[in-house]
């Protein structure tokens, strides 16, 4: 299947105002947990990592003919909105019979969602097990210093950060919850305003966040990918994508990136520093995966 024209209904969503965006999102939603039990759970999730692309992929997903997308992209059931209950995780997801339309039409129909802190947060694991053993996971790892340097700057940019780059890295170990990486899940408390906003190089040792999923949910069943990899090769990567989650390949007529790229740059001292500091869990990571990921 090849096709680079978006689903007219997706066209005409796009220009919609957010205004009315919100208050179409606040019916529906309404609407959807009356009709819970008709609707499907999905069948991959994308856990990760944060400012790692995950927006760009999911917007690439999102114009997929066999897709039927969740009503937001970051549901984040499976980590703060927990206590919301299973039905209103599933009020989120499109119709059995919508799904159904889809496979008759283009050959398969799948729902999926993106919340990208699912990766890093101890209880996200257990909770996605219980409830989708069979889901498909996709990772997007990115560099951990750019992805570090592109945090900080997010958190700056929306009024959660005060410090400097170089203060807050040096700030994070006193901000964060001890062990925070070594934590058992079924044991942790949910995560402190800092653990999740001031998480900076902590996000960017990946390799036991991958290992306490592996611990929940078969290997097998996660897709990783190098965040450089989607944006220097998009189609390519796109392609692998579709492969692992079983959607018949389908071609983008362009592949923006989405959400934002930080501005300015640290300091070649900093940066140095990080790429130190960093090194050792990059190796463990590329032990783990069976590859090198190139990062320094």
């Amino acid at each position: 299947m090849s096709s680079s024209r978006a689903a007219p209904a997706d066209r005409v969503w796009q220009t919609v105002p957010k205004d009315l965006k919100a208050k179409a999102k606040t019916a529906w939603s309404g609407w959807a947990r009356l009709t819970a039990g008709a609707r499907v759970l999905p069948d991959f999730v994308i856990i990760g990592t944060q400012r790692g692309g995950t927006t760009s992929l999911y917007n690439y997903l999102a114009g997929h003919p066999c897709i039927g997308r969740a009503l937001t992209k970051e549901l984040r059931y499976f980590d703060v909105g927990y206590d919301r209950g299973p039905t209103w995780y599933r009020s989120q997801f499109p119709t059995a019979a919508n799904l159904a339309v889809r496979r008759w039409r283009h050959g398969a129909g799948l729902a999926y969602e993106a919340s990208p802190d699912y990766l890093f947060y101890p209880q996200a694991p257990a909770r996605l097990a219980a409830m989708l053993p069979e889901a498909r996971l996709v990772v997007v790892l990115r560099d951990p210093v750019e992805r570090a340097w592109s945090h900080w700057w997010h958190q700056v940019r929306r009024g959660h950060e005060d410090l400097s780059f170089d203060e807050a890295i040096a700030a994070e170990d006193a901000r964060l919850t001890p062990g925070l990486l070594d934590v058992d899940g079924d044991q942790a408390a949910a995560l402190t305003y800092d653990d999740h906003h001031h998480s900076y190089v902590t996000r960017g040792i990946y390799a036991p966040q991958l290992e306490r999923w592996w611990q929940r949910m078969p290997r097998e069943q996660t897709l990783v990918l190098r965040s450089e990899s989607l944006f220097e090769h998009p189609a390519a990567t796109f392609a692998t994508v579709q492969d692992f989650v079983g959607l018949p390949h389908w071609d983008r007529s362009s592949y923006d990136s989405y959400n934002g790229m930080a501005s300015g740059a640290m300091s070649s001292a900093t940066r140095a520093l990080l790429v130190e500091r960093l090194r050792p869990h990059n190796r463990r990571l590329e032990a783990l995966l069976g590859r090198e990921l190139h990062w320094g």
